[in-house]
């Protein structure tokens, strides 16, 4: 497994490359791997041994990792050179956070503030990467919400797209009913805030959207893209429809992502042995 970002020690492209015995950098310009290169020694101060970062997402000058023991770490590279203590904990009170493997992303270079999902609680957080204060509660707006963030539901994947100005789709599962819901929310302006921008229960009686294992999402157009097995099915987020886009048989799709490229979405499938 391999996890591509961009170090937050100097401003190089790195490929970090996961394995049983720890995570281990790569020079972005040589593509040279040393001993030395362990993303331990990015760290302030002694994490919990294994350190097995799972998430790393970069946006706005800042990088936020979830690992494995359910720690979180942030980093603001111009006013610091790694990462502290962890930030998955409630401002003030100081009580656990047991954050989902997803983070929301602002839609401009300039808040250091993201969006996360604390699990246990159910509830959608912010979380500054310029502190490590931790994580504060989203105020639902007072004027004609459409859901709270205070949800009480399961959040089964998050993920960005540059369509419509810059979402966050969030897909969620009523933990009572079983159902499906789909969130939008754009985290806008300096501070940011969290608008709420389409909220809606997912139509199940087409597709299979209940046993989706990977998801992404259209960068041009408002597409949710998911895969169940060998099969590629696209739910459209306005329509509240769903569609088979391919099936490669006997062959399981083993991830997918997209790109923005050229005003087009580029779409990357793997099936056991290559891309396509």
């Amino acid at each position: 497994m391999t996890l591509d970002y961009t170090s937050q020690v100097g401003t190089k492209l790195n490929l970090y490359v996961l394995t049983d015995d720890g995570t281990m950098k790569m020079n972005g310009d040589s593509w040279k791997w040393d001993t030395k290169h362990d993303i331990i020694r990015e760290m302030l101060a002694p994490p919990p041994a294994p350190l097995r970062p799972r998430i790393y997402v970069a946006y706005s000058g800042c990088n936020l990792m979830l690992t494995d023991n359910k720690d979180a770490y942030a980093n603001y590279p111009a006013f610091g050179a790694g990462f502290g203590m962890p930030v998955s904990k409630v401002i003030r009170t100081n009580e656990p956070v047991d954050l989902a493997p997803f983070v929301g992303i602002p839609n401009n270079n300039n808040p250091t503030t993201c969006m996360v999902f604390d699990k246990t609680r159910r509830w959608f957080m912010k979380l500054n990467a310029n502190s490590d204060l931790g994580c504060d509660t989203i105020p639902t707006p007072t004027a004609n919400p459409l859901f709270s963030y205070k949800i009480g539901m399961d959040l089964e994947w998050m993920g960005y797209t540059q369509f419509n100005g810059g979402d966050n789709v969030a897909v969620l599962r009523d933990p009572v009913t079983g159902r499906r819901y789909v969130a939008l929310v754009s985290l806008t302006g300096g501070s940011p805030s969290f608008e709420q921008k389409g909220y809606k229960m997912i139509d199940e009686s087409t597709g299979d959207i209940a046993h989706a294992e990977r998801f992404a999402l259209a960068q041009t157009n408002a597409y949710l893209l998911y895969t169940v097995g060998s099969k590629l099915y696209q739910y459209d987020i306005n329509y509240n429809t769903h569609k088979l886009m391919l099936d490669f048989g006997a062959e399981k799709i083993s991830a997918i992502s997209t790109r923005n490229f050229r005003e087009k979405t580029s779409l990357i499938i793997h099936t056991p042995g290559q891309f396509r």
